[in-house]
């Protein structure tokens, strides 16, 4: 299987460098929650505003680089479908 072994939040592109943090990145501790599969942190972020195309820069262990992921495509990819559904 496929899986993040590190991860790093990246701007979405969308509103430059004046974007709020919520609403144009992912921060860490949710990509954490969601490799994590808990639901409870990552919507708790969702519902403070935080953007559901909102993009973060993932890097694998085999040390490829994937930037625009979003939430939704991390669940997939660690079989999270709680939170896909969610």
């Amino acid at each position: 299987a496929v899986g993040a072994s590190a991860v790093a939040p990246a701007s979405s592109g969308e509103g430059g460098e004046d974007a709020e943090p919520s609403g144009g990145a992912v921060p860490e501790e949710v990509v954490a929650a969601a490799l994590r599969g808990d639901e409870e942190a990552v919507l708790a972020w969702l519902d403070s505003g935080g953007r559901v195309d909102a993009t973060f820069e993932c890097v694998f262990a085999s040390g490829i680089r994937v930037d625009g992921m979003t939430l939704l495509i991390l669940a997939m990819m660690r079989g999270r479908e709680g939170l896909a559904e969610a």
